[in-house]
């Protein structure tokens, strides 16, 4: 979270890009959680269907 935090700090207060190899863990974590979402919801999708 630190890190995400500096960037929006480094882009936001200081004009300059952020740093990517810092960002690169929070940036893979983020890609991992997504597509557990993805395949998460493909697999409930008839079942949402039937509650709603």
């Amino acid at each position: 979270m630190a890190a995400l935090i500096g960037a929006c700090q480094d882009i936001l207060v200081h004009g300059r890009w952020p740093d990517w190899p810092r960002l690169m863990p929070v940036l893979l974590l983020a890609a991992l959680l997504c597509a557990l979402g993805w395949r998460l919801f493909r697999r409930h999708s008839g079942e949402l269907v039937d509650e709603l």
